[in-house]
């Protein structure tokens, strides 16, 4: 796995990641990007995230994690997909928003992939309903 990943600037345009309940949940998702492998694929148990982007943040808790994460899925940003007993998190957009990486530089992703049958299910939300998924909006 590299050392980080590219960011692009046409994530301030992206209207889910706008719509995103509150900038904690922004970092979030910004700063697990820079955690994905080769393949856009992360490990996506709430308590290793944490552990991954927040290592030091006492006042963000794990149960918070969750409900970030399922937003992220619920918007599309991320999908959680559940293989070998765990939880796993893939980029739908990593090879579109990762120009001129060098996937032969870097060595095969360990991670299970995402298939049809292990991705959680959405309960069918728009993704413009992302903050009243988290609860921050009356619905």
């Amino acid at each position: 796995m590299a050392r980080g990943r590219m960011i692009t600037n046409n994530i301030t345009r992206d209207k889910r990641v706008d719509n995103l309940s509150d900038d904690t949940c922004r970092l979030l998702f910004t700063w697990l990007i820079t955690f994905a492998d080769r393949e856009g694929r992360t490990y996506g148990d709430a308590s290793i995230v944490h552990a991954m982007v927040f290592p030091r943040r006492r006042d963000i808790s794990i149960d918070q994690v969750e409900i970030y994460l399922n937003e992220l899925h619920e918007c599309g940003l991320i999908v959680r997909y559940d293989a070998e007993d765990d939880t796993f998190i893939f980029f739908p957009g990593f090879d579109k928003n990762q120009p001129g990486m060098r996937k032969d530089r870097e060595p095969d992703s360990e991670l299970p992939a995402p298939s049809k049958d292990n991705i959680r299910q959405i309960a069918g939300r728009l993704p413009a309903d992302c903050r009243k998924i988290a609860g921050r909006l009356p619905a």
